[in-house]
């Protein structure tokens, strides 16, 4: 294991810069997922896509009481370690397109009643309600979006 972890460091922090970026760490558990395959830590697994998802024993990477765990580890981590693949060069596949992020800029505009640039709960509410959200899928989401935890959502959030 501890050489096997070396190999995955060696092989995700190729630039030995003693830290891993973003595309580097989901390089790493792409490579900690073929190691718990039986596989052989090596950078020709690089661009293979592993079976499964990385275990991480002692992280809780999803919502409370997650049972799946595809679904605890996250649609970012499962899309950004299929991203790997093809090379750290092109963003990464969760990467909004500039369509993408003026359709969001609108919608939050929209949502955003009172002007201030933020959406607070009840406007949040407001617009899951329609679509059908339930009350706790919200929360989660919300959870996860609001990283400064002041109870509102900015833009970037």
């Amino acid at each position: 294991p501890r050489a096997t972890l070396g190999a995955i460091w060696r092989t995700a922090d190729s630039a030995e810069q003693g830290v891993l970026t973003r595309e580097a760490f989901f390089l790493a558990l792409r490579l900690v997922a073929h190691a718990q395959a039986g596989r052989a830590a090596s950078p020709d697994l690089v661009r293979t896509e592993p079976s499964d998802l990385p275990v991480l024993e002692g992280f809780a990477g999803g919502p409370p009481g997650s049972a799946s765990r595809a679904s605890s580890c996250g649609w970012q981590t499962a899309a950004s370690l299929s991203s790997v693949g093809s090379g750290l060069t092109r963003p990464p596949a969760w990467t909004p397109s500039l369509r993408e992020r003026r359709k969001y800029a609108s919608l939050f505009l929209r949502t955003d009643a009172d002007g201030d640039g933020f959406i607070e709960a009840a406007e949040a509410k407001a617009l899951s309600e329609p679509a059908g959200l339930h009350a706790d899928e919200v929360a989660v989401a919300w959870a996860h979006a609001d990283r400064d935890q002041d109870g509102r959502l900015s833009f970037p959030e």
